[in-house]
């Protein structure tokens, strides 16, 4: 059995600690799809672009969401995994499981799971697609109070997954919006005399939120404009 618990509750999922900007629209529905009593899809797919967000947002919404989920919200980093196959074991391994028995990790996850209502957050899929494909194509139709969030650089494919798009941020608005927020981590305050060559750089880097916040972050040792 697992005995991870967060605060208390069941789960693995830290606290967000630091601000969270822009994405209002996207977080919103986001949320929704994760909300049982709104959204019908169990398998939704946050799918993007690398650096553009994806990770931060799943954990935003997931952690809003945690009071929908007794059982609790499950984090599964992939990004470590190297070899197929490991999917399922890296999944037992954040529930804490602790089964000796040589059952294939399905039987396990399901005998566990049985009952009971939790989220797993399967981040950065698209290194492991095909062993997520085959892992959500075993557990969901076996578990109905399970809901499978991925992110991920392309979908899975799966019928009834719900795929939910996430573009670069919008320069004008968002983008400035966090360079400007992660600037202050930095120990810069910029005003309104910045904004042109903060948003000569949020268009050079494309709105990307990794660029942004690498590029923030050098202003520790450089002026704006060196940057």
């Amino acid at each position: 059995m697992s005995d991870k618990t967060t605060g208390g509750r069941p789960g693995n999922l830290t606290p967000q600690t630091r601000s969270f900007v822009g994405r209002g629209e996207e977080l919103g529905l986001l949320e929704a799809e994760l909300d049982p009593g709104i959204g019908i899809d169990r398998l939704v797919s946050l799918v993007g672009a690398g650096g553009v967000g994806k990770t931060g947002l799943a954990l935003r919404a997931a952690g809003r969401a945690e009071h929908h989920y007794p059982d609790g919200v499950w984090l599964v980093e992939l990004s470590p995994l190297h070899t197929a196959g490991l999917v399922g074991l890296a999944v037992v391994e954040a529930l804490g499981l602790s089964d000796r028995s040589t059952r294939p990790v399905p039987e396990i996850l399901a005998a566990w799971a049985a009952g009971k209502r939790l989220l797993l957050v399967l981040d950065s899929c698209e290194h492991v697609l095909a062993d997520c494909v085959s892992f959500a194509e075993a557990l969901l139709p076996l578990l109905p109070g399970l809901r499978v969030l991925v992110t991920s650089r392309e979908p899975l494919g799966l019928p009834g997954e719900r795929v939910l798009r996430l573009d670069p941020l919008p320069v004008a608005d968002d983008a400035v919006a966090l360079f400007a927020d992660r600037a202050a981590d930095a120990g810069r305050t910029l005003d309104a005399a910045d904004r042109p060559a903060v948003e000569a750089v949020c268009r050079r880097l494309d709105g990307i939120p990794l660029a942004l916040e690498l590029a923030a972050a050098r202003l520790v040792d450089l002026t704006l404009d060196q940057l």
